[in-house]
């Protein structure tokens, strides 16, 4: 850094930039990470700089300190943030996978119910139920069930279907599940009425 950059400070005056320098070093190590961290560093070392030309080794002490302080804020809340992040995309992939089971469920529901007012046999084709369903809809029931039957971006249905069965077929017998491959595993509906999420492979981060 430029010395001419860095105005002097009188021998006996304690330099307002140590002490801020300080207070943030303080802070930043024990509350406020490195929003108070990388102000430190920076009041720290403008506060050495100063020093050059007329020492005060308070001041210079004070400025060390705090640079001490803000690196160990820093470097700790590198180190939590790394930790952190790979939890936190656990959960919101629980989320998600949670989500995928509950619409799943409300859509084989709704599939039984239409068995259930046509002798029991389940839709030739799931395009054609969609249709049924959709249609003299409105509003936030509309869009409720366009976000149950279709992908948000792609518009595609969002869940494979297995036409030609009846109540009375094998209540193993998958159903529906989910047509979305990003979420480590599907959603599986069968003919007995339940639903469960089965990963197919471990989540790494």
């Amino acid at each position: 850094m430029n010395d001419s950059a860095c105005p002097p400070l009188p021998n006996n005056r304690t330099s307002k930039l140590a002490v801020s320098s300080l207070v943030l070093g303080v802070l930043g190590t024990f509350c406020c990470g490195l929003f108070a961290g990388f102000p430190a560093f920076i009041c720290g070392a403008i506060s050495l700089c100063q020093q050059k030309k007329h020492p005060a080794t308070k001041n210079m002490v004070m400025a060390i300190i705090a640079i001490a302080l803000s690196a160990v804020s820093i470097f700790t809340t590198g180190v939590l943030a790394g930790l952190m992040v790979p939890g936190i995309n656990k959960a919101l992939e629980s989320a998600k996978q949670t989500k995928e089971l509950a619409d799943i469920r409300q859509v084989g529901i709704m599939l039984f119910a239409y068995a259930n007012d046509h002798e029991g046999k389940y839709p030739d084709s799931f395009e054609d139920f969609v249709s049924t369903e959709l249609k003299d809809k409105s509003g936030a029931e509309l869009d409720h069930l366009n976000k149950l039957f279709y992908q948000p971006k792609s518009h595609e249905l969002r869940w494979k279907y297995t036409p030609g069965l009846t109540t009375n077929s094998p209540a193993e017998t998958v159903l529906l599940e989910s047509a979305n491959h990003s979420l480590h595993g599907k959603a599986v509906h069968t003919v007995g009425n339940t639903s469960e999420f089965i990963k197919d492979r471990p989540i790494h981060y």
